[in-house]
């Protein structure tokens, strides 16, 4: 192979790698629009784990912390706030964000919740279906 042919050789090389290039950075692109619309998937983690909770490992970051620990997290370009109610159903973190209304209502979705394992405290059966269990 003589100079020129070599020199052909590289620069058909260097065409290729920049097209190549450019289809990942398309497909890149296309994909980030796609993974915009999935919904939150509302992980579910023990309340104890919080604290050291490896928020890469869901492919989100956090954004603000308190003295308690993440108050805002981000997951595909979207923020998370912390919640944390005092309700009949245990303690319990979550992180969610209005995603629009129904009817007078805020719809919510939910990025992950922290709950503790004695919070699943069971409601007693409905005297209609401890009629239908006896029966």
């Amino acid at each position: 192979m003589n100079d020129q042919q070599f020199q052909e050789l590289l620069q058909a090389l260097r065409y290729g790698y920049a097209q190549r290039q450019r289809m990942i950075e398309l497909l890149e692109t296309i994909n980030a629009k796609l993974d915009l619309n999935a919904a939150a998937p509302n992980f579910e983690r023990q309340l104890s784990d919080f604290g050291d909770f490896d928020w890469a490992s869901i492919q989100a970051r956090v954004i603000e912390r308190d003295r308690y620990g993440p108050t805002l997290v981000e997951w595909r370009g979207r923020q998370y706030k912390r919640r944390s109610p005092d309700n009949k159903f245990g303690a319990a973190i979550w992180f969610s964000r209005a995603i629009g209304k129904e009817g007078d209502r805020v719809k919510y979705e939910r990025l992950i919740t922290f709950r503790s394992s004695d919070s699943d405290e069971v409601e007693p059966i409905s005297r209609q279906a401890e009629r239908w269990l006896e029966s």
